[in-house]
């Protein structure tokens, strides 16, 4: 057994753990324009003006329409990479829990996906990211409704 420290630790409160999942969900519904406002809100330091803003939402939502026949869980490395380049470019202060958690995210991901290459993240992180939703009264129960166009038809 090996035991791999990643260094990456965030004490997140309840405010925090709601933002992020607000986050998650607007990008796993291909939502990039809310994940970009949500994003830019949620700072706690405003540096960009109005049109940076609106361009960095329009790059989220660019990457989520690129990512149209992707699932955005299984490219979180990636899609952060350009979400961070985006940020930089339009003067956008990222809140550090947000990149930290990320970070840890595809961190993980990348160990378990060379663990068991059959894995399907998504079959396992969007039950998660629905259940928090919930949870934190973001989403009402209508989950099997959902849940069927993520993952095809239900098995007869």
């Amino acid at each position: 057994m090996n035991l791999l420290d990643c260094g990456i630790v965030v004490e997140m409160g309840e405010s925090d753990h709601k933002n992020l999942i607000n986050i998650l969900g607007a990008l796993v519904k291909k939502d990039g324009a809310l994940a970009g406002k949500l994003m830019v809100d949620t700072a706690k330091h405003k540096r960009a003006s109005a049109k940076d803003v609106e361009m960095f939402c329009q790059g989220i939502q660019r990457i989520c329409i690129e990512d149209e026949d992707e699932n955005f869980l299984e490219k979180v490395g990636d899609y952060l990479a350009d979400i961070c380049d985006m940020a930089c470019r339009h003067k956008v202060k990222l809140e550090s829990k947000f990149i930290n958690a990320s970070l840890a995210v595809e961190i993980m991901e990348g160990i378990a996906t060379k663990l068991y290459p059959e894995m399907i993240v998504q079959e396992i992180a969007l039950p998660l990211v629905l259940k928090a939703e919930i949870i934190h009264g973001i989403r009402k129960v209508e989950m099997p409704t959902m849940m069927e166009g993520w993952f095809g038809k239900k098995k007869e």
